[in-house]
């Protein structure tokens, strides 16, 4: 083996391992681990520069924390990981583990697992690793294999998807935003009443933040539908706030928002009616990146990534301007993966595949719907990471034979109705057909056909 494959191998191998849980409390018998001691000593540790020590302890709270405590999970994502993250900048090693841990999680969604709350976990370390662009792009994953996780996961989305402009895709999760309105008013006067009820608490200080919480709500509500040109109800639930809460953030919200869509996309006059000069993404990556040169090195490691982001964001939109989302997250990711673990790793290679199998379906395959080419595309990244016999590569190839049965047998089923058939076919490979799940996934389908 050359000095420079050894070398790299063993890169791989210290990044493999960054994660690795070493170390546990001394606990006696029937004892339970002190949660905020753990803490407490990491913190310490930190300043006293024993930085694997404290490492080992993030990463024993971060893994056990909900098994001892499930009242933990605020803290968990919020001061447990904040505390993380700046022991990374004294000690790399502790970036690369939440890196690690953020892409088992990655890869969990990827191999047909996943939940809201692993999601949650996932969009909160991207957001201390300043890589929101990693969490569109899962989220974007989950929106084309997993239709009703996504509804779930919108709600963490959604302030970055305003932020980006991304009217449309907010649009599609409010079926009904009057019926959203109502609800944030109501919870609104329900938190008045209570708060009036109970003396004992700080009544200021709740009303205060009820009212806080009931101006944003709404005015996010207005600024997406002005966003689609749906300027009627955009004015008809500003007129139904200001009856409920006459303040000036209320009164404004339509015009602030059209002057918000304006500043997102350089426009001037009507903002829905016209496209923007460049994708969205690429004018958060930009953002992002700024930010960084700010507050790092310009040869930091998370700077040279985001550069690298960007240039291939400018080379899709440049050259490729017309590739489906699915090709430009596989292409950013691939470059991502090049930049933080080097083309080794065995994951880039795995991105590496995916951007070729969706390249070739876009060309061997152009009529095959989105959902099928990404069905493939998983295809092959489980044949790498799994193998074929195990058991969730299986269940892709299950759920591909019935994306392509329907769109050759129901071309004009929903999308809604090909993910119910395919999870279907899943479900039954892994339980078999008198679990309760198969008949929860056939009264689904009976509904979603309208029988």
């Amino acid at each position: 083996m050359s000095a420079t494959a050894q070398k790299k191998n063993a890169v791989t191998s210290r990044l493999l391992l960054a994660s690795q849980e070493t170390w546990s409390p001394t606990l006696a018998s029937g004892e339970k681990p002190d949660l905020e001691k753990i803490r407490q000593e990491a913190s310490d540790l930190m300043k006293q520069g024993r930085y694997e020590d404290a490492l080992q302890r993030h990463l024993w709270y971060h893994n056990h924390a909900l098994q001892i405590d499930p009242a933990q999970s605020a803290v968990r994502l919020s001061f447990a990981l904040r505390q993380w993250a700046e022991l990374s900048g004294s000690y790399p090693k502790a970036r690369q583990s939440l890196m690690e841990t953020r892409d088992r999680g990655v890869r969990e969604f990827a191999s047909g697992g996943g939940s809201f709350a692993l999601f949650q976990e996932v969009e909160a370390i991207n957001e201390r690793l300043g890589q929101a662009q990693a969490t569109f792009e899962l989220f974007t994953s989950i929106q084309q294999r997993y239709p009703e996780l996504a509804k779930q996961c919108y709600y963490v989305m959604e302030n970055a998807l305003i932020e980006k402009g991304d009217y449309a895709a907010c649009a599609n999760f409010i079926p009904d935003f009057q019926q959203r309105f109502e609800f944030r008013r109501d919870v609104y006067r329900r938190t008045g009443e209570i708060s009036d009820r109970t003396p004992e608490v700080n009544s200021a200080n709740i009303r205060k933040e009820a009212q806080r919480n009931f101006i944003n709500d709404t005015r996010k509500l207005i600024e997406i539908l002005v966003g689609v040109s749906r300027m009627v109800e955009a004015e008809k639930i500003r007129e139904q706030s200001v009856a409920v809460l006459n303040v000036p953030e209320l009164q404004s919200a339509v015009s602030d928002a059209e002057a918000n869509i304006r500043a997102k996309h350089g426009q001037t006059g009507n903002p829905a009616a016209q496209q923007s000069v460049e994708p969205a993404d690429l004018r958060e990556a930009r953002a992002k990146l700024a930010e960084l040169k700010v507050s790092l090195p310009e040869l930091h490691p998370d700077v040279k990534t985001a550069e690298a982001i960007v240039s291939e964001m400018e080379r899709l939109a440049r050259e490729e301007p017309t590739a489906p989302a699915d090709l430009r997250a596989a292409k950013i990711n691939l470059v991502r993966m090049r930049m933080e673990y080097g083309e080794a790793y065995p994951h880039t290679k795995t991105a590496l595949s995916r951007v070729k199998e969706i390249e070739r379906i876009l060309k061997d395959e152009p009529n095959t719907p989105p959902d099928l080419r990404e069905a493939k595309a998983h295809l092959i990244e489980l044949r790498e990471e799994v193998g074929p016999q195990h058991p969730t590569f299986k269940k892709a190839l299950a759920r591909i034979a019935e994306l392509e049965r329907m769109t050759n047998e129901e071309p004009t089923a929903s999308a809604e109705l090909r993910e119910a058939k395919a999870r279907l076919v899943e479900i039954r490979i892994e339980y078999g057909n008198q679990h309760p799940l198969v008949q929860q996934a056939l009264a689904r389908i009976q509904v979603l056909e309208g029988k």
